[in-house]
């Protein structure tokens, strides 16, 4: 379990949407999370950074070719 940085108690699971605005189109994705019951401090675990930052290339990668065929 992970702690709490600045209560030292356990915090727990939970998921949050995060929105990723590409114009046109708009991702929510759920990540999950580690949240404090007392502070409400909030970290996201390291395996859940990475696919977020994964989604976020690829839908780059996307909106890039697209808009290269536009052209």
């Amino acid at each position: 379990m992970t702690e709490c940085p600045y209560c030292k108690i356990g915090m727990k699971k939970t998921t949050m949407p995060m929105t990723f605005k590409f114009s046109p189109s708009v991702i929510v994705q759920e990540v999950n999370i580690h949240e404090c019951s007392r502070c409400g401090f909030q970290s996201v675990p390291e395996e859940e950074t990475e696919k977020v930052r994964k989604l976020v290339n690829s839908v780059r990668e996307t909106a890039g070719k697209s808009k290269l065929v536009l052209v």
